[in-house]
């Protein structure tokens, strides 16, 4: 069995309420946070390579009418 030892939490969050939901979930899992990867400015978009840092990666999307943001398709 593999041992988690660190999350980190990855969020598309354009009122802030994903990334508080998500960042809630993270403290209380109850684990040291990696950094946090925060994908509404497009320049951090552009800039996560897809790879993340932890053993654990926490996803948050806002869903607007049974549907998520489109620009998160090629990110995830």
């Amino acid at each position: 069995m593999v041992e988690v030892k660190t999350v980190q939490c990855l969020f598309f969050s354009p009122t802030g309420n994903t990334k508080k939901t998500v960042e809630a979930i993270a403290k209380g899992i109850g684990l040291p946070e990696a950094n946090s990867i925060y994908l509404k400015r497009p320049k951090q978009r552009d800039l996560w390579s897809g790879s993340y840092e932890g053993d654990l990666l926490l996803i948050g999307v806002p869903v607007y009418g049974s549907s998520y943001p489109s620009l998160m398709l090629p990110l995830l």
